[in-house]
């Protein structure tokens, strides 16, 4: 990661990306082949971060017995990501009166702000529906500090709350029920409070939006669709149907929770351990794969950390002969490697 695209790619002299590499492989192939022992590429030590996903295709490929490999330096760590770093002495403690004033109690003189503009980051990502029958979409910014997943903040921590009668059952957009734990009259001032449960039966899960909670009524009304409608929960319907609040300012009540401002920009913390210089805070920023290996074969990734990215680590169609050994997937927000156009 300290290399420079004009060097030959030695090891004194080293490439800076890995479309550098890729890119010497074909004028390679151009000019006098793949040598019979295969090419390989050693990544120093580092962070590598990406800004799109590295693409791999039928011209990158090796040959039988002669693969193209990217792969650690022994003994060094290379982290190929899709996160963009914040300074963890930059965060600051809670004290602005309207905001102290919507978090919890036990919360406030824990509960920590990072200006995020201030860090250059101004692209977070929208939370979306998603759920039974529907695509794998990348999510939102998440957060990492000291490579641990910070939980965007929920109700309640653990479990569901029961869905109450339904007052409009409809698939479209407005369905109206009733909430069941009084702690929902907190969120009236939510900017983009979002719904996760089972709301018609027990197999078909929804992530959905919520364009109003209305105290008096003590009532939700749902801003998206969902396929099949809101049924009730006992006594007018099926057992199964309930549903957790997330996406809350209010609900930052637990060590490792986040939430991000993003009118404002400003992340919301409350960390597991003391933040400072030394934190490594990251913020995922890639909405699509690290790497994508489409119609490739005889190529071998090995020996590497894939983290912190919007959707997946490794997406691979239609290829042969491929190697991931040796690696380690973590903090993405999808899955690790998803084979083939199932997802």
């Amino acid at each position: 990661p300290r290399g420079d695209d004009k060097n030959p790619g030695t090891r004194e002299a080293p490439f800076l990306t890995l479309d550098r590499a890729r890119r010497a492989v074909q004028e390679k192939k151009e000019g006098e082949g793949i040598p019979e022992g295969g090419i390989t590429f050693f990544l120093m030590g580092g962070t590598s971060r990406l800004k799109k996903t590295f693409v791999l295709g039928p011209e990158d490929s090796g040959k039988w017995g002669a693969e193209v490999v990217y792969r650690a330096m022994p003994g060094e760590e290379v982290r190929i990501c899709g996160s963009l770093p914040a300074d963890g002495s930059a965060f600051q403690t809670v004290t602005d009166p309207e905001i102290l004033s919507r978090l919890r109690p036990e919360a406030r003189g824990h509960v920590m702000a990072l200006d995020l503009k201030a860090q250059g980051i101004t692209e977070y990502g929208e939370l979306k529906t998603r759920g039974m029958g529907q695509d794998m979409l990348p999510i939102q910014m998440e957060a990492f500090l000291d490579d641990e997943a910070y939980d965007l903040a929920r109700y309640p921590n653990q479990g569901f709350s029961n869905v109450g009668r339904v007052l409009d059952e409809r698939k479209e957009p407005g369905a109206v029920f009733r909430y069941t734990d009084d702690r929902a009259e907190n969120w009236t001032k939510a900017e983009d409070l979002w719904l996760y449960g089972y709301l018609e039966n027990a197999y078909s899960d929804y992530y959905v939006g919520v364009s109003k909670v209305d105290p008096v009524q003590k009532t939700f009304t749902l801003r998206h669709g969902t396929p099949r409608g809101v049924k009730e929960a006992p006594p007018f319907g099926g057992k199964h149907n309930k549903y957790c609040a997330y996406n809350l300012l209010e609900e930052i009540d637990l060590p490792g929770e986040y939430y991000i401002d993003r009118t404002r920009g400003i992340l919301y913390v409350w960390p597991r351990k003391p933040v400072g210089e030394g934190t490594r805070v990251e913020l995922s920023v890639l909405d699509s794969p690290l790497v994508a290996l489409e119609g490739c074969s005889n190529v071998r990734l090995e020996s590497m950390i894939f983290e912190n990215c919007r959707d997946m680590g490794i997406y691979e169609e239609d290829g042969e002969n491929l190697l991931i050994r040796n690696c380690e997937f973590r903090n993405l927000g999808t899955v690790a490697i998803d084979m083939g156009r199932g997802a």
